[in-house]
């Protein structure tokens, strides 16, 4: 088990990752096409977000159906000079069903020669320790990769999928931009990367043919990025993907042995699932104290994976 930080990353991790990458790794840049001026104005921005090295983060998930959902919050003061902390909270409240509940964390995270280090508890006055590697795993994997002719693959399709960037709304304070991903192409790619390395029948792959095209006509992958004009930097980010929840979904039901009637209201349900993605940003640059406490650092109990505490 990992950090409850990144259990929660875990959660909603390829749209939070798009929108962590304009926080923390801006230098990436954006697609060609679209409006140019728009492009280059985001560009300027993610350049700008380079010079960050402390502030505060905000990350907010929902996910909801008609009978139950959940949705979360992550706040953190962080800073990455010189080397990264954040001390933070996270919040997951599952809503609806048999056993409603909500679960409240503390934490703290610090980066420690080739490790990170987090401390985290749950409500309580006992704090848990665990200690992970920043990169140790991560280069295996890589290797296992460069050798993977699906995963390569991968790769040079998602080169292909077209992405955009365009304006959005604007007030006197921030702009808008729209950054889009051609989920047609999208789609298709992560479709031939899942046939390559499933080894499934052939009704097996007919079902997994017909939700990848449910996801591919359910529209472009967007995301609204907001700049505050008076610093130039990125303040807020948000991924809907309620459409592309709801025709997944819909696209299962579509598969299973349910009969007309059960299908038709359980494709109700799911045409109203909802699936939100928001992050935002503020007090760049401003100090912040990230410290573990001596006492909390003294008194933490050391958190084992589960197969570790087997050996």
């Amino acid at each position: 088990m990992k950090s409850v930080w990144y259990a929660v990353m875990r959660t909603a991790i390829l749209p939070v990752m798009l929108m962590a990458a304009l926080f923390m790794n801006p230098s990436e840049g954006f697609a060609a096409e679209g409006d140019p001026a728009a492009k280059a104005q985001l560009e300027s921005a993610c350049k700008a977000m380079e010079d960050v090295k402390s502030g505060v983060l905000d990350m907010d998930f929902q996910a909801d159906a008609v009978i139950m959902g959940f949705d979360g919050n992550v706040h953190m003061d962080f800073a990455s000079d010189p080397a990264f902390g954040a001390h933070g909270t996270a919040t997951l409240n599952a809503k609806g069903g048999k056993d409603p509940s909500v679960q409240k964390y503390e934490f703290y995270t610090k980066e420690e020669g080739k490790n990170y280090v987090t401390y985290y508890r749950e409500g309580t006055d006992v704090w848990y320790k665990e200690s992970y590697s920043k990169d140790g795993d991560s280069k295996s994997k890589d290797k296992k990769l460069e050798k993977d002719p699906a995963y390569q693959a991968l790769l040079q399709e998602m080169k292909g999928c077209d992405e955009a960037v365009r304006f959005g709304n604007s007030t006197a304070d921030v702009q808008e931009y729209i950054v889009s991903v051609d989920g047609n192409k999208f789609w298709t790619a992560v479709g031939n990367y899942a046939k390559a390395k499933t080894n499934l029948k052939d009704e097996q792959e007919k079902n997994l043919q017909a939700v990848i095209d449910a996801l591919r006509n359910a529209g472009d992958l967007e995301c609204e990025v907001t700049v505050d004009k008076g610093t130039n930097r990125i303040v807020s980010a948000k991924a809907d993907l309620s459409n592309i929840a709801s025709k997944f979904a819909m696209a299962m039901i579509g598969q299973t042995n349910m009969d007309d009637k059960q299908k038709m209201l359980f494709g109700m349900a799911a045409s109203q699932v909802k699936l939100v993605f928001t992050m935002h940003g503020s007090e760049y640059n401003e100090a912040k104290d990230v410290a573990v406490p001596d006492s909390v650092a003294k008194s933490a109990k050391v958190k084992k994976d589960k197969k570790d505490s087997k050996k």
